[in-house]
């Protein structure tokens, strides 16, 4: 997987978040891990989860980016061939990487090739791409779609046959040894009114978020503030379209570490993006009992069951949104049942024990297909399981 540590930016977004969850299980369930992180620009946070993911068992693996001067990126290509040809009869389980990453699989000779789709990116559906997906279909065993709607949307735009590609929905749990912070706690720590019904955003600040949406619905809501936690390329714009427009009822945090972790601080979390691959910041908020207003775009009212776990408007419908916010506002008790329902639904149905049971069986079929003997205790023999 490619990762860089921006200025301005966090570091990790869903798909790294979920990776973060989904390594160290499947070291836990007997496999042999290596990550192998294409490293754009390096920082301390990136550090720090390698760090972490070493000692959770995870092998990781520095490989050069691809992004820098033309010798840059021979360099790093030739390292990166190198190191798929030494792994060519292993796993190589792909992550955001098709545009550099699967031609090299090819070229390399890699024989179990998984690619995991974690958007429905309408980059996907350009003339280049399609080619790009058809050339490249007879090199890769399986894909993995993070929810129904990329599995429809990919199969509409890869040429791809429909058994090649699985859904598997991302698991989440919350994480160990932190601890919790009150409404009124976390409001005061980040000077946030707490006399006001607070709608909060956390993720990159990019187009597809559609957050100048959101900033022009909180500015007209007196009862309401907004507060914006994250970073990107719109940061700048959507403070100086706040500032504009008089919405002096909106902070902006910035990017934090652990931004999920401060949540609760929120009445409603909203989001109102144009397509959604899945949202892993949609469990996020679930499992903490936070109540979510989502627009009806990607895979949204699919983790939302269709509304009956948050609430949904029409994709950039600003009227819509308003009166979801309203309504919010004004039926406290409802909102508390439909944040209840909503934990109690996400912790039965995005379970990380599930997500490696169906993984591990997506490995097996492959090894299988490819002539390799797929019990558990052999998955991790010669054919190595190294997700990167």
């Amino acid at each position: 997987m490619p990762l860089s540590e921006d200025p301005g930016r966090v570091a990790f977004s869903g798909a790294e978040n979920h990776l973060w969850i989904l390594l160290p299980a499947l070291k836990d369930a007997g496999l042999d891990v290596e990550f192998c992180a294409a490293i754009r620009r390096p920082g301390p946070t990136i550090d720090a989860k390698l760090e972490e993911l070493t000692s959770q068992g995870v092998t990781t693996v520095k490989s050069p980016s691809i992004s820098g001067s033309w010798p840059e990126r021979v360099a790093a290509y030739r390292y990166l061939y190198s190191f798929l040809r030494a792994r060519r009869s292993s796993i190589v389980h792909a992550h955001l990487s098709v545009r550099w990453l699967l031609p090299l699989t090819r070229l390399a000779g890699c024989r179990h090739v998984i690619f995991s789709i974690h958007n429905d990116e309408p980059a996907y559906g350009t003339p280049k791409a399609r080619a790009l997906f058809r050339f490249l279909n007879g090199g890769i065993a399986r894909y993995i779609a993070i929810s129904d709607r990329v599995r429809d949307y990919f199969l509409s735009v890869s040429g791809a046959s429909e058994e090649k590609v699985e859904t598997i929905r991302y698991g989440y749990r919350l994480p160990q040894g932190v601890p919790a912070r009150s409404k009124e706690e976390l409001r005061k720590a980040f000077d946030v009114p707490t006399d006001r019904f607070i709608i909060g955003f956390v993720g990159r600040l990019d187009p597809q978020k559609n957050l100048p949406l959101l900033v022009e619905t909180i500015k007209g809501l007196s009862f309401a503030h907004g507060v914006v936690i994250g970073g990107g390329s719109e940061e700048a714009a959507l403070r100086g379209l706040a500032k504009k427009n008089g919405a002096d009822n909106i902070s902006f945090l910035g990017p934090l570490p652990d931004a999920a972790d401060l949540m609760p601080m929120f009445d409603v979390f909203c989001l109102p993006s144009t397509w959604e691959g899945l949202g892993l910041v949609l469990l996020e908020a679930m499992f903490r009992g936070v109540p979510i207003i989502g627009s009806r775009a990607g895979a949204i009212p699919e983790i939302l069951d269709n509304g009956n776990y948050g609430l949904l408007f029409q994709s950039g419908d600003a009227e819509g949104l308003r009166r979801a916010i309203i309504r919010a506002y004004e039926d406290p008790e409802a909102l508390a049942r439909l944040a209840l329902s909503a934990r109690l639904y996400a912790e039965k149905n995005f379970q990380v024990e599930t997500m490696i049971k169906k993984t591990i069986e997506v490995y097996k079929a492959v090894l299988a297909e490819g002539g390799v003997t797929t019990g558990t205790t052999n998955l991790h023999g010669e054919s190595t399981c190294r997700p990167g």
